[in-house]
């Protein structure tokens, strides 16, 4: 983790904080191999960022004290996905988070296989760590992002704010297209939502529901990616546009 993760309520006084998570302790102990003095970049979930320094280690918490916290603005993005099967959908939670997604909608796709809905890790414990895991990762925010489930696409909100066609900033991930999400000026004070099919794909009324919504269609690779790797490749070329524009 490039991060420690500390909750509202692990708040002592003024800028302490102890931390008694067993996993977090573990890793700090054992892997950071911590000692009193040693600083590292904590995350005040849903406060702020800032840099941490280990006071006091005891068997079962580790005392820090917090300075330079700050609430940067996080990159708008929002993640439109079929479900898929467990091991991509914990991929695409805990890396995308990582990356920068703030928003998961996921729905049952026509091609979707519709037990998927009900994994376990879709389960409020096992998601909560997967997001927490991809939080403690991601260096630009400190709110862990909101993940909604559909039964359809077509349940899916989209107020009028988020169709409207003169912001461009809503993708269609789809191998029938020629532009590239690189070629475009994009907004990062505005939400930039993009969708991902399933892995059968999407059917041809999904891509005109889409379509019909104002969902621009990109292509991000001559190949037929997995989800979770398209959604790699997606966000990595919006990090590249973000960068060289700032």
């Amino acid at each position: 983790m490039n991060r420690i993760i500390l909750l509202p309520e692990d708040k002592l006084e003024n800028d302490f904080y102890q931390l008694t998570n067993v996993d977090r302790l573990d890793h700090i102990l054992n892997h950071l191999k911590a000692n009193v003095g040693d600083q590292f970049k904590v995350c005040i979930l849903n406060q702020g960022i800032g840099q941490g320094r280990v006071e006091e280690i005891k068997k079962d918490a580790i005392s820090f004290s917090v300075s330079k916290l700050e609430k940067p603005k996080a990159l708008p993005f929002h993640l439109i996905c079929a479900l898929s099967r467990p091991p991509t959908m914990k991929k695409v939670l805990e890396h995308g988070t990582s990356l920068g997604v703030k928003k998961f909608s996921f729905f049952n796709a026509e091609l979707s296989q519709k037990s998927y809905a009900d994994s376990k890790v879709l389960q409020r414990t096992q998601l909560n760590d997967l997001l927490m895991n991809g939080l403690s990762q991601e260096a630009s925010t400190c709110e862990l992002p909101s993940v909604n489930i559909y039964d359809r696409l077509d349940l899916v909100p989209m107020d009028k704010e988020e169709v409207d066609s003169k912001s461009q900033q809503r993708y269609l991930l789809s191998l029938d297209s020629h532009a590239s999400p690189l070629s475009n000026n994009l907004d990062f004070d505005k939400e930039i939502v993009f969708a991902i099919g399933p892995e059968r794909g999407w059917t041809a009324a999904e891509e005109d529901f889409l379509k019909g919504k104002n969902f621009r269609l990109t292509k991000i690779s001559l190949n037929t990616l997995r989800v979770e790797i398209a959604l790699f490749a997606f966000l990595g070329q919006l990090h590249h546009n973000h960068i060289t524009t700032k």
